[in-house]
């Protein structure tokens, strides 16, 4: 039989979107508001370490299909993206020594938030059985 979800599924399915609008919004609102407190700490940190560190902020470019996906990567990060792209935050100097570890702070950023998003989907699940 197929329905509507669980009011506890609805809960990490909403919570699973405010991840993606700031990370650790998602596991705040879904109860566990330490464990969110601390997940926005780290992500956050890894994501300005690499805006410290000379990182450039991807943006997708037809002739490079893999900048797509750093893009998306990092852009999961929600407001910490919008606001260091609106601030003018992240151009990337190529020519830094840090340049590269900058780039892989920003997509570590991107790709933990995504895991957290993946943690409140498979709560979801488990809210839905």
């Amino acid at each position: 039989m197929t329905g509507a979800p669980s009011p506890g599924a609805r809960t990490f399915l909403l919570a699973a979107l405010l991840a993606l609008l700031l990370p650790g919004l998602g596991h705040f609102v879904a109860g566990e508001r330490r464990r969110g407190a601390g997940l926005f700490c780290v992500v956050a940190l890894a994501f300005t370490a690499g805006i410290g560190l000379g990182g450039r902020l991807p943006w997708p470019q037809p002739e490079h299909p893999l900048a797509t996906v750093a893009t998306m990567t990092t852009a999961s990060t929600g407001l910490l993206f919008a606001g260091a792209r609106t601030l003018g935050f992240g151009p990337g100097d190529p020519l830094s020594a840090t340049y590269e570890f900058g780039n892989g702070y920003l997509l570590t950023a991107g790709t933990m938030n995504l895991l957290l998003v993946v943690d409140l989907l498979a709560q979801a699940a488990r809210a839905a059985r």
